[in-house]
């Protein structure tokens, strides 16, 4: 089982842009743009694995061990909890039958709640999901669109901010430890973990 990047995402510098980052950080000078550009993908890169949000608008396949992976499984229900909200829609549901052949679920088969945290989809009322074949791996696939937007100001305020304050840690911090009294490695800026654990996703911790 496996939750994978198919296309779209990144744009880390759309959601913070390099003058943005410098704006924060009270930097004028351009010989470090580079290097600011990579700590910002560093910067949203974690804010998404840290989160389990999606934050610029992408494609993501879930690939799952049957309909009731407990992975993914909402117990008590059909349901399938799809990670990286906030979940737009499904694109398909694909699963291998009984014979081993690739077949498709009709999307007037189920029905999403993309109003939730993670978003969900399960069979319409009264339906049930197919059954796919045993003893093969990934026998489910879903292919579905997530994230906030595709715009700064779709992404929520606070994850943003702790996107600048870990940027500028970083910054100022190129090594892994610092040297003076003692040597400690450098921490993610406490602060900015403070923000996203607010808007953290904790069924896929």
């Amino acid at each position: 089982m496996s939750i994978e990047l198919t296309s779209g995402g990144g744009n880390y510098d759309t959601i913070v842009p390099v003058a943005t980052a410098k704006a924060y950080m009270h930097q004028d000078e351009s010989d470090d743009d580079t290097l600011i550009a990579l700590l910002i993908d560093d910067a949203g890169e974690w804010a998404e694995t840290y989160t389990r949000r999606q934050l610029y608008t992408a494609t993501r396949t879930l690939r799952m061990q049957g309909f009731y992976d407990p992975r993914y499984h909402e117990p008590g229900t059909a349901g399938i909890r799809l990670p990286y909200s906030p979940l737009a829609t499904i694109t398909s549901i694909a699963y291998v039958d009984l014979s081993g052949t690739s077949q498709t679920v009709t999307s007037t088969d189920y029905q999403l709640d993309i109003k939730s945290t993670p978003g969900r989809v399960m069979p319409v009322w009264g339906g049930t999901w197919p059954t796919p074949r045993d003893q093969t791996y990934n026998t489910v696939t879903i292919v579905y669109t997530c994230g906030f937007g595709v715009t700064a100001a779709s992404v929520p305020a606070r994850i943003r901010k702790a996107m600048l304050m870990q940027i500028a840690t970083a910054y100022e911090y190129r090594e892994s430890v610092v040297g003076g009294m003692s040597i400690a490695e450098v921490p993610r800026n406490l602060q900015a973990e403070s923000l996203l654990t607010a808007e953290r996703v904790v069924e896929f911790v």
